[in-house]
């Protein structure tokens, strides 16, 4: 049986509920404005009836998830039978792991992170699945969106997704996130990855737009994602292309390319290394403090240090491939003596050489 054939025998099963729930909805009506003594004995039927549908209900969303699973295995069916549960709202989540990889395609060496079954083919995913309480591998899939899922407790994992547009409802993944997917169009719900949340491919996202925190690092190397209006937080290295992230006031380290006078505008502090890349001679970040590590702008057109960083007052160092602790790397020599001439003058603070590119 086809899914298309399955969902159209399941809506049928389904029919006669809403006449049913009428009717239950007509009788609580009634007892509500007339009252009786045999009020608590009706509403113990209606109470049954309700378990009566519920377990009507799971028992169909089960069959249908089982018929969706696509491997044969009688112990993996087992066990993803025994996975399916239920919220107190009927929403589907899946205590375990979803790993699936079409078996058209070898694992590449470009995920070391892959354990999924080579021999499975996915082609869709159910809607009716809201949370993971695990891991979601999505391997060589032809699945076109997954709009519905809203939190993943594990990792997820998409490689080679060609046919993927869109993750539309996704808020919050509790591991890391690995995203291969070249026509993924948005996952515009998102708002934290306690993990690493690395981008790679899809080049059709152009923002983030409720991504407020990432636990690890966030890493894009598409050119077109260049928004992170919410992003507050990355617990370790930013590296992406950013035009603006308005809120993020602090970051592990920072490596980013921008054509943007001012991408960074509340940034803080960086607790390691610092580096930026821009062709934009105006770029200014206002309210950076402090850097951890090194400061790495020598891929920068600006003529005027302290009005590109005003506020800077504290730069460590990081260990150069000379073995010598090196804490800014400048474009040009004029840059090196403002740096200096702001030590001399007792508003900036740093131990290591200045390197002139």
């Amino acid at each position: 049986m086809s899914p298309i054939t399955f969902c159209q025998t399941f809506q049928e099963r389904f029919k006669p509920l809403p006449e049913q729930l009428r009717e239950i909805d007509n009788l609580v009506l009634a007892y509500m404005s007339n009252p009786s003594q045999e009020l608590e004995k009706r509403f113990n039927e209606l109470k049954a009836l309700h378990q009566d549908f519920v377990g009507e209900y799971q028992q169909q969303v089960k069959e249908m998830l089982m018929h969706w699973y696509p491997y044969t295995d009688k112990k993996q069916r087992e066990e993803f039978l025994r996975s399916i549960d239920f919220e107190d709202n009927q929403r589907v989540v899946i205590k375990g792991n979803i790993n699936y990889s079409s078996q058209d395609q070898p694992v590449p060496a470009i995920n070391p992170f892959y354990r999924g079954n080579k021999n499975s083919f996915l082609s869709y995913f159910p809607g009716l699945i809201r949370k993971i309480i695990g891991d979601l591998d999505l391997y060589g899939s032809h699945i076109t969106n997954l709009d519905y899922l809203e939190e993943i407790e594990g990792d997820f994992r998409i490689n080679i997704a060609p046919l993927l547009q869109s993750i539309g409802r996704l808020k919050k993944i509790g591991g890391n996130a690995l995203i291969f997917a070249e026509s993924l169009t948005q996952m515009d719900y998102l708002e934290e990855v306690q993990g690493y949340l690395n981008i790679d491919y899809s080049k059709k996202i152009t923002s983030l737009p409720r991504l407020k925190r990432v636990g690890s690092h966030l890493t894009s190397v598409v050119d077109t994602l260049t928004q992170f209006p919410l992003l507050e937080e990355v617990g370790e290295e930013f590296y992406a292309h950013c035009d603006s992230s308005p809120k993020l006031k602090k970051a592990g380290s920072i490596d980013i390319k921008t054509h943007n006078t001012d991408p960074l505008p509340l940034l803080e502090e960086v607790t390691d290394s610092f580096t930026i890349k821009s062709s934009n001679p105006a770029i200014s970040l206002p309210s950076l403090r402090r850097i951890g590590g090194r400061m790495i702008i020598d891929k920068t057109k600006i003529t005027d240090f302290h009005s590109a960083f005003p506020n800077l007052s504290a730069v460590g160092s990081t260990r150069n491939n000379d073995n010598e602790d090196e804490s800014f790397h400048v474009p040009r020599n004029y840059i090196k003596k403002q740096i200096e001439a702001l030590r001399e003058n007792g508003r900036l603070s740093f131990n290591g050489k200045i390197k002139v590119e």
